[in-house]
Parts: structure tokens; sequence; C-alpha cells
């Protein structure tokens, strides 16, 4: 399958704000709105996006309306990017009701998010569209990590992060090139044995997980071990593991030495797209090229 390009996004596009999983805070909105317009953007909202829904998940409506309006943008001629509010909990659940056949026709647009994201990026990357790890609308904008995003669409960004990633097994001697699926951890192994996945062969997985202890995230590890998919890919990136807002680095780096010296992958430590400031922007399912020095660069042709 060929996987499509992210098109060029300037001043004067128009951004809609999606809800795709918990409900959201509206002057979180707001302050999103209002940062987005002083880029000199346009923006709207999904018709459904200050609802709430489940006293128990707490969702931003319904299933089927949020589906309704993650449709509504993808499909919209006028509406170049998709953000999602936030994450949380609840994108698997509008899975179902999506019609990716139709979607599939559309013109591919950025979809940005992360988190409990990381189910529609896995399912878009299914039917070869292109889309980006990144900050929601919920997120702190302002600064490198509004800076990363916005580079990325423009096209003027040559390297994700400027730290270079730290090897954790299996250094390589030649760079890497090969596009990257994966996301939240938890959110990649919730997929296994679902139609929603990527196709893994040849990619190179990326991670990222908070809340998690290491003996969850082994367990996550272990399924998508035995699930083949780390038979399939060629290496992988944790970007990083937090809980409680403190980092578990070296108990997780620990972790992911180990399977991947199994497996006979190699492995990196610390791009930082995830729960952390600043955030960066990565672009899934297109190729980036790793580097022997840890530095990863983008290939995209816009």
């Amino acid at each position: 399958m060929t996987t499509t390009r992210l098109s060029s996004i300037r001043p004067g596009s128009h951004w809609r704000i999606v809800p795709l999983a918990s409900s959201v805070n509206a002057k979180a909105i707001e302050s999103c709105r209002q940062w987005l317009e002083s880029q000199g953007f346009q923006v709207s909202y999904g018709e459904h996006l200050f609802e709430r829904d489940n006293d128990v998940l707490h969702l931003a409506g319904g299933d089927r309306e949020r589906s309704e309006d993650l449709t509504a943008a993808l499909t919209d001629p006028a509406v170049d990017v998709v953000l999602a509010a936030r994450g949380g909990y609840g994108t698997m659940r509008l899975l179902p009701y999506l019609d990716l056949g139709r979607i599939q026709q559309e013109n591919p647009k950025p979809v940005i998010g992360f988190s409990d994201i990381t189910a529609l990026h896995n399912t878009l990357a299914s039917i070869g569209w292109t889309s980006i790890h990144g900050p929601n609308a919920h997120s702190q904008l302002e600064g490198p990590t509004g800076e990363s995003l916005l580079q990325l669409l423009a096209g003027e960004l040559e390297e994700i992060t400027p730290h270079p990633m730290e090897c954790l097994a299996n250094p390589i001697r030649e760079t890497v090139v090969a596009p990257w699926h994966g996301g939240n951890l938890a959110l990649v192994s919730a997929l296994v044995g679902t139609p929603y996945q990527p196709d893994w062969d040849g990619s190179v997985l990326y991670l990222e997980e908070v809340h998690e202890k290491p003996y969850r995230i082994d367990r996550m590890l272990q399924q998508l071990r035995l699930a083949g998919i780390l038979d399939q890919v060629r290496g992988i990136v944790f970007g990083e593991a937090l809980f409680d807002a403190e980092p578990k680095d070296e108990a997780v780096k620990s972790l992911v030495r180990d399977i991947a010296l199994l497996q006979g992958i190699p492995a990196w430590w610390g791009l930082k797209s995830g729960h952390s400031e600043p955030m960066f922007s990565l672009p899934l399912g297109t190729p980036l090229a790793i580097e022997p020095t840890g530095h990863v660069r983008l290939l995209m042709n816009r």
C-alpha cells in the first residue's frame, strides 16, 4: 500500500477540533482556539465537541456522535487540518462506526493527536494515511510544542528533535529508513487482533507510555512479541515512560533493551513525543531516517 504524504499547511488554513475520547474542558479548548488564530489559522469545532456522555466513562458525547464529527472533518473539503480535542479514553469505541472505505477515497489531510488518539493513528495507517503524533487541543501549545508542530506542518522541519536518541541495543552502522507506526503502548497492544492496525512489516515501532508500572509495560511488550509484531519491525523507539509525572527511564529501558536483544533488532530511547513537555511532533506512516548517531530526520516529499 502506498502511503500518502502530508500537505503543507500555512496561515489561513482551516483547523477543525473534534471530540474523539474523554469530555473536554471549555477553557482549554478556548485557549487552543486563541493560539491557533494568533498563528493566522481559521478554527471550527465538531458539532458535539462540548457534549458529555456516560457517567462512568465521561466521554465527549456518544460513540456515533464522535464518529460523525470525525467523519465530517475528514470528508469536508473546507477543512485542512483535524485536531483531536483531547485523549483520555474512548477513541477505540468509535472505530466500528467509521466508514473507512469512504474516508480512503478522500484527499488525505493532517490528523493530529496523541495518547488515546493512537487508536485513530493506527486505523488511518491501515488505509494508507499519514498522520501526526502530536499535541491535542488540551496541550500547552505555546512554546516548543507548538513550534515543532507548525514547523512540521509547514514542511520546514528537517529533524524531529535536536537531541539524538540513546541506543539501547544492537547499534546500527548505516542509516535505517523506514515508516514509523505506533504511539501509546497501551493502545497499540489493545488493537492487537483487530483490523485497525498498520502494516508492521519493515516499519519502526514507536512507543510511549504514562501511568503504567514497569511490569505492565513488560506485559504489553510481551503481547506485541507473542503476536508476532516484533518479528516484523526493523526496530523499536521508546520515547519515554512517565508515572505520576516521574520518569521511570532506567526500569523501562532495561525492559526495552532485553526484548530488543531477544528479537535481534535495534532499540532506541528518548524521542519525546508523548506526555512530557515539550512534545515533539512525529509523522506516522511515512519514512523517517534514523542515523547511526541517533538523530532522526524527515524524508517527506511535500
